[in-house]
């Protein structure tokens, strides 16, 4: 929050109610762009880190009931390589935000 008591995060806001948009250097306007870069928020990425885990825990859990061994440890090593992969996808999807900046913000009310 700055000293005018203005807040310029999107922390404390439902991202439902939010309207982005992007505009290039050149003016151009990108919607798609604005929303990806939306649901690039580090808390965005922690929920889907967070429902990928419980994924994948559970997948773990089904896994470890089959009952012969060969079988359950080629499933074991499939669902660790799928999980490492997903993960490091989602690890890379913050790395390719570039460094933005706030040049103008409106608050419209209904």
């Amino acid at each position: 929050m700055t000293s005018d008591g203005m807040s310029y995060h999107h922390d404390d806001v439902d991202l439902q109610e939010l309207a982005p948009v992007f505009v290039n250097q050149d003016g151009q306007s990108h919607p798609r762009l604005a929303r990806a870069l939306l649901e690039l928020t580090p808390d965005q990425v922690a929920k889907e880190r967070a429902k990928m885990e419980r994924y994948y825990r559970q997948q773990e859990s089904a896994v470890a009931q089959i009952a012969i061994e060969n079988i359950r440890q080629a499933k074991q090593r499939e669902l660790l390589e799928r999980r490492h992969t997903d993960l490091s996808a989602l690890d890379r999807r913050l790395t390719l935000v570039p460094d933005l900046a706030v040049v103008g913000m409106a608050l419209v009310t209904r």
